[in-house]
């Protein structure tokens, strides 16, 4: 049902194809995980660092499992001896690390620690550019393969670095009387809601863009800024 609402109010959502829409919403989904188990609830650029930092002062890094994420995202936005028109679209703000990020990006900083932070950085953009509408401007045209690599970053991380605590949510908040059984329960429907929330967040912001932006075709009424175009 919720679908069949977003099809007819989410601009481009009818036309994507299903693989698509699953890498977009598995990223939803993952992203609000990673924020609640590995971010303590609480995901911020500086935060992201200092995860980072912590992660690599520990031996806990393991940036070259990454590689070929990282890869991936240097062949988008560096080709030719130079920076793609899609690397300014990311809208790296200041405290996103951009000279970091473009120095990685462009193979001129090849430091495990900086590889990892610039890699987060450019999840980070996604999530950000997903989840405060700027890629719904155009459809989510042209994402499949940003999100399909940032869910692989995603879960990697959540297997490594996942905080233990988080997945015994059944134990903190409904005592440790419970059994085995119902505390995977209990922590299913705490994930369950975390992830629910965000949905909403998602039905939320399309359903403001189809009543202030957009007209009954899905066609935006205004010409989409250069910094909401494809990254």
């Amino acid at each position: 049902m919720s679908e069949q609402w977003l099809e007819g109010r989410a601009p481009g959502l009818r036309d994507l194809p299903d693989a698509d829409r699953r890498a977009i919403f598995d990223f939803a989904f993952l992203w609000s995980l990673f924020e609640a188990q590995v971010m303590g609830n609480f995901a911020r650029a500086d935060r992201i660092r200092q995860k980072v930092d912590a992660w690599s002062q520990a031996g806990m890094l393991e940036a070259e499992l990454y590689d070929a994420e990282l890869g991936y995202f240097r062949n988008r936005y560096f080709a030719d001896s130079a920076l793609t028109h899609h690397f300014p679209f990311l809208a790296l703000r200041p405290s996103d690390r951009p000279d970091l990020v473009q120095a990685v990006i462009e193979g001129a900083n090849d430091d495990p620690r900086d590889r990892m932070l610039a890699l987060l950085m450019i999840v980070w953009r996604l999530r950000n550019n997903l989840f405060h509408g700027a890629k719904w401007a155009y459809g989510l045209h042209d994402q499949r393969e940003n999100f399909t690599h940032a869910n692989s970053v995603l879960m990697r991380l959540l297997e490594r670095h996942a905080d233990p605590g988080s997945r015994k949510s059944g134990s903190t908040i409904f005592g440790d009387s419970l059994s085995p059984a119902s505390r995977t329960r209990a922590s299913a429907r705490s994930t369950e809601c975390l992830l629910h929330q965000r949905w909403n967040q998602m039905i939320k912001f399309s359903r403001n863009l189809n009543l202030t932006g957009l007209n009954s075709a899905g066609l935006l009424l205004k010409p989409v800024e250069p910094e909401l175009r494809v990254q």
